[in-house]
């Protein structure tokens, strides 16, 4: 069961490096909870539509950031799955979760 698990995923952010749509950022610094900061991010890494940032650590300030932006989420690696990779247009990882995202799927 795991196994198909993890292939299902590999899959999905296969297609999404193929199609484009997953970026790979250094980290996410948010200062301060402000939702304004969160859509300059967005519009600086030419990101509309849904999106999923994935994070591998809470990040309390990105995630007040994000919470009044209804195409938006933020996902900690360990909650990786299939259903919010297919159904946000763009993911967006940082390094760090991108590593422990490969750990956990290999």
């Amino acid at each position: 069961h795991k196994k198909v698990i993890k292939a299902a995923l590999r899959s999905i952010l296969t297609s999404k490096v193929q199609n484009n749509s997953l970026k790979v950022i250094d980290k996410i610094e948010i200062e301060e909870p402000k939702t304004k900061l969160i859509t300059s991010l967005l519009k600086d890494l030419n990101v509309s539509g849904k999106v999923i940032l994935i994070v591998s650590e809470e990040n309390k300030n990105l995630e007040f950031s994000v919470r009044n932006l209804p195409f938006a989420k933020v996902l900690k690696v360990e909650g990786l799955n299939a259903y919010d990779l297919l159904y946000y247009d763009t993911v967006i990882l940082t390094e760090e979760s991108l590593h422990k995202i490969e750990e956990r799927l290999s």
